[in-house]
Order: C-alpha cells, then sequence, then structure tokens
C-alpha cells in the first residue's frame, strides 16, 4: 500500500525521533541505574566504614554479644539499613534486626562471598536472598581493624562490619528514577513528533496542493489554480502548473468547439458516415449511419466486418485502404432487408496508427431504384394493359371490315367482344384518372363524419348480387357502430375494392367475411407473411379495424411486398380473364393514407388473405 508524501515523510522522521530517543532513552537508563547502583553500594560502604570506627573499640575490648547486640539495636533504630557485626572468626556479635536472645542462635558468616572478599581486598559487596530475613539484599562488608586510644589504625582485625539494604528499596529508587526518565523522553517524544509533524506539512503542503490541481484538471475543472507563495521553493513549479491549466484549458475549449461543429454537420447530414482505422475497426459513425444499420450496437472499437458483412463492401475497404486511394462504388447490403447504397470513400494523407485512415460516406439509393424500378414496370405494365385491349379491338374490327359484318352472328359475337374490351380500356382509364386525382387532390377532398355501418351496408347491397353469381356466401359483422372523419364516396370505394378482389380470387362456394370492430391492431399471426403498406399504428393504438378476409389461393411471400404497386399482378393471366386492372389495391393504399390509417395484408398460400385497414375512430353516441 502506498502512503501519502505527508504520512511517509512524518513516518520516516518519527521513526528516526523514536529510534534515537528510544535508545537514548535505554543508554541513559542503564547509565543512572547503574550510577544509582553505585551511588547506593558507595552510600552502604560509608556506613560500613563508619560503623567500623564506632565498633572498633567495643570489638577489641569486649567482643561478646552483650557488648555489641545494643549498641547494634540502638544504631539499627535510626538506621534503615540492617547491620551486622561479626568477629573476625565469623560469629555474628550483634544484628539490627534480631533481637539480643536471637543473636546467638545465628549462623556463622565467615563463608558469606562479601566476608571472604572483604577480608581479601579491604571491602566486599553481594546480592542474595538472605537465610536470616529471608529477603533479597545487597550487602557490603569491610573488616575492623583495632584502634589503640591514640586513635591510629592497627593492624590486628578485630572484626568485620556488614551493612545491607533490601533490594526493594533499591528497585524502588530505580523506578523513580525510571519513571522521571520516561516522563522525559515522553514528552521529548511527543514533542519532536508533533514537530516532525508541521514540518512535514509544511514540505508537503505544496505537493498536496498540486496533487489536488492534478485531480481537478482530471476531473475536468479547468478553472481551478494553485496558490503561488512567494519565497517557497515550489512557487516557480506551482507556477508553470497554473500556466500549464490555462493553455489546457483554451486547447480544450478550442476542440470542444472544433468537436461541437464537427458532430453538429456529421448530425445533419441525411448520409451515413463510417470512419475506420488502418485495421478497419471502426473509430467513428454519425446518427444518419446508425440509423441505417439500427440492429448493429456497440460498434466503436470493433472491425467493421463485424458490423455489416458485405463482400462488395469488403472489396472496397481493402482497396481504399491498401492504396490510400479515394473511390465509390455501389454496393448492396442487407440490414436485415436488402439494400443498396452509393458509397464513397475517401482516404486520408497520413495515416496513424489508431487514426483515421478512411471515411466511408453511405447514401441510400433503395427508395431511388425501386422508384426507378417501379417507374419502367409502371411503364411497361400501361403499355402491356393498353396495348393487349387496343389490339384485340383493331383485330375484331379488321375482321368486321374484311367481311364479318355480314355475318349476323358473327358481327354479333366480334362487337361483344369490343364491347368487353372497350370496357377494360374505359376501367383502366378511369382508374389512372382517380390514381391520379389522389395524389393532387387527395388531402383537399371534402371530408365529413361518415356511419360506417351505412357505408358497408350500401357496398353489400351492390355487391351481394355478384357474390350470389359466383355461388360465394358474404358475411358481415358489425360490433357497434362508428363514424370515421373521410369522404364517404372514397371510403366505399376502399370496401368495394376489397370485397370485389375477395370474391374474384376466392373458389365458388366460398365464404367471405366482412368485419368491423373497435380494437387493437393484431400482432402477426404465426406463419403468415405480413406487409404493411402505409402508417400502421406503432406502438399499436386503439382505433376501427376493417377486415375483409377470403378463402383464395393466397398470395406467395414473395409477391406480397408488390401487391400494392400499379398494375402488379400475381396471376396476370387470371387477373385479366377475371377483368381487374391491376390498380385496385394501389387506389386502396392511397385513400387510406389520405384518411391517416394503415393498410396490413397477410396472407399464406392456400389458406386465403386477410386485408386490415386501420382507421381513427370516432364512436357514435
Amino acid at each position: 500500500m502506498r502512503w501519502p508524501i505527508r504520512r511517509s515523510l512524518f513516518a520516516a522522521t518519527g521513526a528516526v525521533v523514536v529510534i534515537a530517543l528510544v535508545a537514548t532513552g535505554v543508554l541513559v537508563e542503564r547509565t543512572v541505574e547503574r550510577q544509582a547502583r553505585e551511588a547506593i553500594r558507595n552510600n552502604l560502604e560509608y556506613q560500613a566504614r563508619l560503623l567500623s570506627v564506632v565498633f572498633a573499640g567495643t570489638l577489641a575490648a569486649s567482643p561478646e554479644i552483650a557488648s555489641i547486640q545494643p549498641i547494634a539495636l540502638s544504631l539499627g533504630a535510626t538506621q534503615e539499613t540492617r547491620m551486622t557485626v561479626m568477629a573476625p572468626d565469623g560469629r555474628v556479635l550483634g544484628e539490627s534486626f534480631k533481637r539480643i536472645e536471637e543473636v546467638g542462635r545465628i549462623e556463622n558468616h565467615l563463608d558469606r562471598p562479601e566476608i571472604q572478599q572483604a577480608l581479601r581486598e579491604g571491602v566486599g559487596q553481594a546480592i542474595r536472598v538472605s537465610e536470616t530475613v529471608g529477603i533479597p539484599l545487597l550487602y557490603v562488608a569491610v573488616p575492623v581493624p583495632a584502634r589503640p586510644a591514640g586513635g591510629r589504625q592497627e593492624g590486628r582485625l578485630v572484626g568485620i562490619v556488614r551493612v545491607a539494604l533490601p533490594l526493594t528499596r533499591i528497585q524502588e529508587q530505580i523506578s523513580q528514577i525510571r519513571w522521571i526518565g520516561g516522563s522525559i523522553l515522553a514528552a521529548a517524544l511527543a514533542i519532536a513528533l508533533l514537530i516532525s509533524w508541521v514540518v512535514a506539512r509544511r514540505l508537503t503542503r505544496p505537493i498536496t496542493e498540486m496533487v489536488a490541481g492534478a485531480q481537478a484538471l482530471t476531473a475536468g475543472r479547468l478553472e481551478d489554480r494553485l496558490l503561488v507563495r512567494p519565497g517557497d521553493e515550489l512557487t516557480q513549479l506551482a507556477d508553470s502548473f497554473n500556466q500549464m491549466a490555462e493553455t489546457l484549458a483554451r486547447r480544450v475549449q478550442d476542440l470542444t468547439e472544433e468537436r461541437s461543429r464537427l458532430e453538429g454537420m456529421l448530425a445533419s447530414m441525411v448520409e451515413g458516415v463510417m470512419a475506420l482505422d488502418a485495421r478497419g475497426r471502426v473509430l467513428l459513425v454519425n446518427r444518419a449511419w446508425e440509423a441505417m444499420f439500427a440492429s448493429v450496437a456497440g460498434i466503436h472499437g470493433r472491425h467493421y466486418l463485424e458490423v455489416i458483412r458485405s463482400e462488395p463492401l469488403r472489396t472496397l475497404v481493402e482497396e481504399v485502404l491498401g492504396r490510400c486511394e479515394s473511390m465509390g462504388r455501389e454496393v448492396t447490403i442487407g440490414t436485415p432487408q436488402e439494400r443498396q447504397f452509393l458509397v464513397q470513400a475517401s482516404a486520408t494523407s497520413a495515416c496513424k496508427e489508431g487514426g483515421i485512415c478512411a471515411v466511408f460516406v453511405f447514401h441510400d439509393v433503395s427508395d431511388q431504384k425501386r422508384l426507378e424500378r417501379v417507374r419502367k414496370d409502371f411503364v411497361a405494365n400501361v403499355s402491356h394493359e393498353l396495348r393487349t385491349p387496343l389490339t384485340a379491338v383493331r383485330g375484331y374490327v379488321e375482321a368486321l371490315l374484311d367481311g364479318a359484318k355480314d355475318d349476323p352472328a358473327k358481327c354479333q359475337e366480334f362487337l361483344a367482344i369490343i364491347e368487353k374490351h372497350a370496357g377494360q380500356l374505359q376501367n383502366l382509364v378511369e382508374d389512372l384518372l382517380e390514381l391520379s386525382r389522389l395524389e393532387s387532390e387527395g388531402r383537399a377532398l371534402p371530408r365529413a363524419h361518415v356511419d360506417l355501418r351505412q357505408v358497408i351496408a350500401r357496398t353489400v347491397d351492390l355487391i351481394q348480387s355478384q357474390a350470389e353469381r359466383q355461388g360465394d356466401r358474404l358475411d358481415v359483422e358489425v360490433s357497434s357502430g362508428f363514424s370515421v372523419l373521410g369522404n364517404d364516396e372514397q371510403l366505399r370505394r376502399v370496401l368495394m375494392n376489397l370485397i370485389d378482389n375477395a370474391l374474384k380470387y376466392s373458389p365458388f362456394g366460398a365464404r367471405v367475411r366482412v368485419r368491423v370492430e373497435q380494437a387493437l391492431p393484431p400482432p402477426v399471426t404465426a406463419g403468415y407473411t405480413a406487409w404493411t403498406s402505409a402508417g400502421w399504428p406503432e406502438p399499436a393504438r386503439e382505433g376501427i379495424l376493417l377486415r375483409v378476409e377470403d378463402q383464395g389461393a393466397g398470395i406467395p411471400p414473395e409477391d406480397l411486398p408488390r401487391v400494392s404497386e400499379r398494375f402488379y399482378r400475381v396471376d396476370k393471366a387470371r387477373s385479366r380473364e377475371l377483368g381487374g386492372t391491376g390498380l385496385g389495391l394501389a387506389i386502396v393504399k392511397h385513400i387510406v393514407e389520405i384518411h391517416h390509417g394503415g393498410l396490413r395484408i397477410e396472407s399464406r398460400p392456400g389458406r386465403g388473405t386477410v386485408v386490415t385497414v386501420w382507421l381513427p375512430s370516432h364512436p357514435i353516441t
């Protein structure tokens, strides 16, 4: 674990101070203790020599217990030390801690270590538990030479004096010395640590402020500045740090403004933009690109092949990155439906590792291609639809002119055929004119609240005879009355076209159901292919659902997306045989869109078709 600088400096300084003070304290304690012990020993020796002077005359004149013990008891009453007076042979003649009758029973002390040392060296000492009093004592013994009346010391030995002090007293004195020394040491240590903390804090405060300033810069607070203290050794560093912060703030502001401009430009583009690095990893995409490929998530930093799988795009990217050249190409990408894009690629002049090396702009031309295909198909289909009846009319007219008019039966047959094809031409022209009128004036059609029950009733009355001729059954189910804000004539056209288609493509004796209810739009039924041509509500909201369901052959899945295109036929031969123009569903689609509704066609081959129209509802109260 890494400590802050202040704590590390304080800990290092404090450790040095503690070690120095503790070592000094231990050394001083031991020195004082040794000196104390030596002083106590010298004091005991001094006392012993004084006592030797006191007992010298008595020992020389009358070395008996009766003479010595009273003096020992008298002196012992005024002394804290224990004194023992012995004869030269080790017999105890006086003991300050014993009564006179007990002195005679004390064993001979001649073999005591301090006695032997005193006889040899003139003074002896020892520490041990006294056998007489049973406590640890420090003993100091000195020999007692004879002193005649003149006071001069003779060489003759007349006795031995020993003084002793209990070690408890010595330990008390040493403990007192230790306590005083420890208190001084603790006070010195506290003062030293306080000084160390103050010094460490003063030395590290500028560094701490710089760390806080760096963290503020990291957090984005570029306006924070360090306090510059004149005379401080770190003044120049703090000043440089503040200048760096100001420069960084200006650079960040410039980059932010530049990025905002770039993001604004990219966001306003309708084309998708993708930027790659030298390894083909995605570095940048705009909103339009995300909308084009909405199924892709978390693309930044991933390889482009993980995002878009397209062989033409892979070839284009490899060529652009390999040659560092700008080029364009049309590519087809499944996202998930197949769509066509015109991709313009630009390579940067200086490609760096991790930087943008190529920018690809995706122009979605799917709608343009589809419109171009629809336009071509429309021209081809309308030409074909017009040419077929015109060719038939012209052929039968030529046949009549060539003589068939003279045969009444043939003439009648040919004129009936000509009338039929002329009627198809008239229906075709009327539907084309209706489509043109809906596209140009649809939004301006007069509108009112239309009762759907009445619209359905009138439509069923008109088409009921057709259903009966085909042997089909027409079932109508209306749960309740609803009104729609729209055009009565156009809504009848929607219903008429849907029921007419259902009857045409249903087999003999089939049932065609027409249902109207107020409900949420139904989900796609499993096993069906669904297609939405107008604004199907997402998320679904309640409205009026008009369903027309037949039992016909159904629509193959590949044809379902195009059934509302003009002149598109699933079964061209059967459609013309039944008299259809190929414009019925296209008209229905336009009318539903004008009424702000939605159209859904669900079908499965061999199971029939369900056409559902959703319209905003206005309940009739």
